[in-house]
């Protein structure tokens, strides 16, 4: 569902190469930037997740130290 409403907003007219959003603390980001991040968000999820796994094995070795 959220998938469909994300390609319609991009997929609508008023939705150019060129048009910007304010993010309102300073930053603007234009259509094409805000899908690259969109289309980063799976695999930096997986890293943290990797990250926080890693991050517990190390403190189980910690531990039988």
């Amino acid at each position: 569902m959220e998938q469909q409403l994300l390609d319609q907003n991009l997929s609508s007219p008023e939705n150019t190469e060129t048009e910007t959003r304010d993010l309102g603390f300073g930053a603007v980001v234009t259509r094409a930037s805000r899908q690259r991040l969109l289309n980063h968000i799976p695999s930096a999820l997986s890293r943290i997740c990797s990250l926080r796994f890693d991050i517990r094995k190390l403190s189980v070795i910690e531990k039988v130290f």
